[in-house]
């Protein structure tokens, strides 16, 4: 794979920042759907 262990917190930590954004994102077209039902 190529990662020496002392790069592996870096690694996990953009992973972690990966995995957090892409959840904010459904979080964020979750709100957006129930606000524009709501508006109906």
């Amino acid at each position: 794979l190529g990662i020496r262990k002392e790069n592996l917190p870096k690694y996990e930590e953009q992973l972690e920042l990966k995995i957090a954004k892409a959840q904010l994102e459904e979080l964020k077209k979750d709100a957006f759907e129930a606000m524009e039902t709501q508006r109906k």
